[in-house]
């Protein structure tokens, strides 16, 4: 038994129902706050019959209130990933592959000539060993291969006498 594909409308009905259900939800939050806060500021700016009810239960009523509008605000925020996630997954396009052009369209290149290309021919490029062999770098690199030589000598020198020296020790040692 093959699974069945859910039809375009039924993928967008969850994050529909989301979105106007968050929009609600904002909306309501955001009018019960604003009505939570105009309690307050007229408990606190009259003068006359303020308790100390009006003034503490608006303040909890505000808080309340302003935590609906956020819920509202992150749902709008989380519908909108889902259609973003429900695009970007390609669920809206069609699973059968149709002609990227109809059978009866009329194609307008019937017309149109084949361009031909003209190359340009290349010059030969010189050889390297020709260019190597007159540059002042040889010269560098023949002082440099001399130099080398000269120091890995004195390396050897140095290694030498250290092991001589190494060996007198020893005798001296063993006397």
């Amino acid at each position: 038994m093959a699974a069945s594909s859910l039809s375009p409308a039924v993928k967008l009905l969850f994050p529909t129902i989301g979105l106007v259900g968050s929009a609600a939800v904002t909306v309501v939050g955001a009018l019960l706050t604003s009505q939570a806060n105009t309690t307050l500021v007229t408990a606190l700016t009259s003068q006359t019959e303020t308790t100390v009810i009006d003034v503490y239960a608006s303040q909890s009523a505000v808080q309340i209130f302003a935590a609906v509008l956020g819920a509202g605000i992150v749902g709008i925020v989380v519908s909108l990933a889902a259609f973003a996630l429900l695009i970007g997954l390609g669920a809206f396009s069609s699973s059968d592959e149709e002609p990227a052009l109809p059978a009866d369209a009329d194609d307008d290149f019937d017309d149109v000539e084949e361009l031909e290309v003209a190359v340009a021919p290349v010059a030969a490029a010189p050889a390297v060993d020709e260019v190597v062999a007159d540059a002042p770098i040889a010269e560098a690199v023949e002082s440099t291969e001399v130099a080398a030589a000269e120091a890995e000598g004195a390396i050897d020198d140095v290694a030498e006498a250290a092991a001589a020296e190494a060996d007198v020790e020893d005798d001296a040692k063993k006397a």
